[in-house]
């Protein structure tokens, strides 16, 4: 469905600050937003516009009528594999094999939408747990040694990296950090209230495993330095 409703004045305002040549685009509409993904994919900025921008779309939902699929920049979407995985899938080829041979189908009701659709969180759900569960016991093989990567996701508590060597991620807590960080809702920065010094997406780092926090699935990182990010007059922080 595009935006999410209360990311959209955000987006504005990030827009308005670090790309103002692009602030009058209609970033809740499809052909915006696929606008904006192109014209700031070489953008220089002091935060990384597309990478923010990108992480503000709501889950794609099941529906009975074509809509554009935002994240995508597509008018209408929808997804099967071959061969089949789920029932969804299943579905989709009964819809083409109607279409074709001009031969009536059944419709799902909306009763039925509705538990496919929770199915499909179910089974995402499932496949997420199991995925953390193994990267956790992985994560215990990776010694001491310092390791390079990016910041992948910044929250109020810190900041998720994800290591360059294999793609694991780890979380680092601003409760490890010295001082005190305020989190920017716009520009998805972490910034010190003293210092001003920042955290934010796509920031290189070096980190080393921490531990594994057995009941969350969460792998910890321990900082062992970060690419200085400047802070620049037009930056928020909300902290």
């Amino acid at each position: 469905s595009g935006l999410r409703d209360d990311r959209i004045d955000n987006i504005r305002t990030l827009l308005q600050s670090h790309a103002p040549e692009l602030a009058e685009v209609d970033a809740t509409s499809a052909t915006g937003f696929r606008q904006l993904m192109t014209q700031t994919e070489q953008l220089t900025a002091e935060v990384p516009v597309k990478a923010i921008i990108s992480r503000q779309l709501a889950r794609a939902e099941l529906g009975f009528q074509p809509a554009p699929h935002q994240g995508m920049g597509l008018n209408a979407y929808t997804t099967f594999t071959s061969p089949l995985r789920k029932f969804s899938d299943f579905y989709v080829h009964r819809l083409i094999k109607s279409a074709l041979w001009d031969h009536p189908l059944k419709a799902l009701t909306s009763e039925q939408l509705d538990a496919l659709q929770q199915a499909q969180i179910n089974a995402r759900q499932a496949a997420n747990s199991l995925e953390a569960w193994l990267k956790s016991d992985f994560a215990r093989t990776l010694g001491d040694a310092p390791m390079t990567g990016t910041i992948s996701r910044t929250v109020p508590a810190g900041f998720f990296v994800r290591l360059d060597a294999n793609g694991l991620e780890g979380f680092v807590s601003c409760k490890d950090l010295e001082g005190k960080y305020g989190f920017d809702p716009v520009t998805l920065r972490l910034i010190h209230n003293k210092n001003g010094r920042i955290f934010q997406l796509e920031q290189p780092v070096k980190v080393t495993f921490a531990n594994v926090d057995d009941e969350r699935r969460q792998i910890n990182f321990t900082l062992v330095e970060a690419e200085e990010i400047q802070s620049g007059s037009n930056d928020t922080n909300n902290g």
